[in-house]
């Protein structure tokens, strides 16, 4: 498996948080959306509260991410 690091600091959006990584050779831009965010949480989100949940599942997203 090719190491994964953030090119970018993930950035806050009204529609969810876009980040990107680089996973070896490949680049991958992403947008983890407003709802998946709050499916992630269990609850409603304010978008101040988006990127702490966000850091919460960093890892299982940005594996995700990389296998597209």
């Amino acid at each position: 498996m090719h190491t994964m690091r953030a090119i970018h600091a993930a950035a806050t959006k009204p529609e969810g948080i876009a980040f990107c990584l680089e996973c070896g050779e490949k680049t991958v831009h992403g947008l983890v959306t407003r709802a998946a965010l709050i499916f992630l949480a269990g609850c409603f989100l304010l978008e101040r509260d988006y990127e702490m949940v966000f850091e919460t599942y960093r890892e299982d997203i940005a594996r995700t991410a990389a296998r597209k």
